[in-house]
């Protein structure tokens, strides 16, 4: 399976899968892409595939504007009449562990169904829906009831609203019309708050889109992620002659001084949804190296900090109750590897003891042993050399001496008492060439009086 077939993003909620299931009873369940990953719900063509790595994707529903209730068990999906394929005026909920989809909302002539989205506890469904004036309004239906009417959008200039999104708590639902985000009450009570974008986001205000999504965070009601054009690489421009999609995180306890960009400026971001727990985000999107690529949209995971991008392409089989194997989904491009990792419930293997547990402990730690061991071999051996010549002598009574010490000639007791030659060592030459006459060693002589001493 490639993901370089979904073009379009949308995901909610967390499910294991059957094969997730029983690594786990295996005692595989530190498997990463097994046991942890999210379902995807992928929007390609006007077909609802599910998705969730390391597993193949599967068709479930022709519809769009797809949302996962946070338990994986119930998908929200918008379907088209036949008679006008471009508008969505059914809101339906399919059972993903089986059974019907159960229609929860008939639109009128002319309404679409643009998004829809499942609150946080999964008790209720809300949605935008626009009438055939254009005007958008925020619904929200309970499983038996009908849907109800929360606001309508009141901008004088545009009457449409995009970008749905529960906060964590579920007290209220985010939606923005390229100028304010609103904040509207979950209970009825109307826009609890109305924030500017360009404050919000750090932008002017011509410079947001319809297409900018503000995703609040899942994890905590202050953080928002949200995409924003902006100036891509020369060979972004190149190819596509507009500007770049990037992704950044936003914390209104921080203000918008602090917005952090996740995406890197060669990183193309289409949409965005965050993983369950808010510590992470999928987006599909794709590399500058693949933007003349037939397909080049792929899905990828990054931290909320920012780090640790990677793509959702590998694949794991289970080929025996000990055996994992993980395979790439794609060939490897220059600069490209992949990192998989495994852990065992503790039990699931023996635990060496005795003499071969303290050698598997020497040859763990060798890193750290043999160094150690070396170091205090030097530091041993310095010890015992220092003791037996580096040691002071003992200091005795302190006497003048009348005469130079023995075998110590005048140059030496010169360099010794400046601690150095002193007038380019003139001085000590000249006291050893007397000390040599004196020695009658050699002889001076004094000029043309020829004298001799």
């Amino acid at each position: 399976m490639t993901v370089s077939t979904f073009p379009a993003l949308r995901s909610r909620g967390r499910h294991v899968s059957a094969a997730a299931l029983l690594l786990a009873v295996l005692g595989l369940s530190g498997l990463p892409a097994a046991a942890c990953e999210p379902v995807l719900a992928v929007e390609d063509g006007g077909r609802i595939l599910l998705w969730q790595a390391p597993g193949p994707a599967r068709e479930v529903v022709e519809g769009g504007c797809a949302a996962i209730d946070a338990a994986a068990e119930r998908l929200a999906y918008c379907t088209r009449p036949a008679a006008d394929t471009r508008q969505a005026v059914q809101l339906n909920v399919l059972p993903l562990a089986g059974g019907d989809a159960q229609r929860v909302h008939a639109g009128r002539e002319g309404d679409a169904i643009s998004e829809a989205a499942w609150s946080p506890d999964g008790s209720r469904l809300a949605f935008i829906l626009t009438d055939a004036r254009f005007r958008s309004h925020l619904m929200v239906v309970e499983p038996g009831s009908p849907a109800r009417r929360l606001a309508s959008a009141a901008n004088a200039e545009n009457h449409q609203w995009w970008s749905l999104g529960w906060l964590a708590d579920g007290s209220a639902i985010g939606v923005h019309d390229m100028e304010h985000y609103a904040l509207i009450a979950a209970d009825g009570g109307g826009v609890r708050e109305s924030i500017p974008l360009a404050r919000m986001l750090g932008v002017q205000a011509e410079a947001i889109s319809s297409t900018d999504r503000v995703l609040p965070s899942p994890r905590d009601p202050t953080v928002f992620a949200y995409t924003l054009g902006v100036p891509g690489t020369a060979r972004f421009r190149q190819a596509m002659h507009e500007p770049n999609t990037a992704l950044f995180v936003h914390d209104r306890f921080l203000g918008r001084g602090k917005n952090l960009r996740l995406s890197a400026e060669h990183v193309t971001v289409v949409d965005a949804a965050w993983a369950p727990g808010g510590l992470a985000l999928y987006f599909s999107g794709y590399l500058d190296r693949h933007v003349n690529e037939d397909d080049p949209f792929r899905v990828y995971r990054i931290e909320r900090s920012g780090q640790g991008m990677r793509e959702q392409a590998v694949s794991i089989t289970r080929a025996a109750d000990n055996i994992a194997i993980f395979r790439a989904t794609r060939p490897f491009e220059r600069f490209e590897g992949m990192t998989v990792s495994a852990s065992f419930q503790k039990g699931i293997l023996e635990t060496p003891s005795g003499m071969q547990g303290f050698l598997y402990w020497l040859s763990d730690y060798r890193g750290l042993i043999v160094p150690g061991i070396a170091v205090f071999l030097v530091l041993l051996y310095n010890f015992f050399a220092w003791d037996a010549v580096g040691r002071d002598p003992k200091k005795g009574t302190i006497i003048p001496l009348f005469y130079p010490p023995k075998n110590f000639s005048p140059a030496l007791v010169h360099y010794i008492h400046f601690m150095g030659w002193r007038k380019n060592a003139w001085q000590a030459f000249s006291a050893a060439i007397v000390d040599l006459a004196v020695k009658g060693l050699i002889t001076i002589e004094d000029g043309d009086k020829r004298k001799k001493t």
